[in-house]
C-alpha cells in the first residue's frame, strides 16, 4: 500500500481518537456483598446494564437503588456482572464465586492519567415497539427472530444505540498499542447517525 493512502486512512480515523485524563482504579478486590461495592459508587443518575444467569436488563441507578420495568431487584444469586455508568463514570462489578471484584473508572478526573480513547456507537437490534411501560423506558424488538429488550431511554426514537469508549494502552516491552479496557457510556436514540 503506497504512503499517500496509509496517511490518508489515518487522516480519517485521527478525529475519532481523543486525549483525556481517565483514573482507573480496583476498587474492591473481595467483597462479600454487591451492596458493599454499590456503597462505592459516587452519588449521581446512572445506567445499569446487569447480566444474570437467566437474562440480561436494563435500567436505572440512583442513590443506591435500581429502577427496571419488572421490579428493582438485582438477585444476588443470579448475578454474573454489572455495569452501572454514565458520561463521566462507570462501576464495572464482576461475581467471582461467592465475592465480587470492582473496577472503577472516571474521566476527566483532575488526578487521573493522560489517555488516548475513541468511542464507538453501534446500534441495537430491533425496533421500538409501542408497550406499556414506565417513562424513561422503550420496548426495542426484533419481529424475525422473536427477540426483544426493555432499554432505560427517555427520548423516543424507533431504534437505539450503545455508546462503548475504549482506553488506549502501550506495552513497554514492544511498543505496540491496543484497547486495554472499554467502559459503556450511553444508550441513546440511533437516529441521526
Amino acid at each position: 500500500m503506497e504512503n499517500k493512502k496509509i496517511s490518508g486512512y489515518f487522516a480519517a480515523t485521527k478525529p475519532l481518537l481523543k486525549t483525556q485524563k481517565v483514573k482507573t482504579k480496583t476498587v474492591v478486590e473481595n467483597a462479600a456483598s454487591l451492596q458493599e461495592c454499590l456503597k462505592q459508587i459516587p452519588a449521581g443518575e446512572y445506567l445499569a446494564a446487569v447480566w444474570q444467569v437467566n437474562e440480561l436488563k436494563l435500567g436505572y441507578y440512583q442513590n443506591g437503588s435500581f429502577k427496571f420495568t419488572a421490579g428493582s431487584e438485582v438477585e444476588e444469586k443470579y448475578l454474573l456482572e454489572l455495569r452501572i455508568f454514565n458520561d463521566e463514570y462507570e462501576a464495572y462489578i464482576v461475581k467471582t464465586g461467592s465475592d465480587y471484584k470492582m473496577r472503577a473508572i472516571c474521566d476527566n478526573a483532575d488526578d487521573g492519567v493522560l489517555t488516548t480513547v475513541t468511542d464507538s456507537t453501534s446500534d441495537m437490534f430491533g425496533s421500538r415497539c409501542e408497550a406499556d411501560l414506565p417513562e424513561g423506558f422503550a420496548l426495542v424488538k426484533e419481529p424475525g427472530r422473536k427477540i426483544s429488550i426493555v432499554v432505560p431511554c427517555g427520548q423516543k426514537a424507533d431504534k437505539y444505540a450503545v455508546t462503548t469508549r475504549s482506553y488506549v494502552t502501550y506495552d513497554k516491552s514492544t511498543g505496540l498499542a491496543g484497547y486495554g479496557y472499554y467502559r459503556w457510556l450511553a444508550i441513546a436514540p440511533a437516529e441521526g447517525r
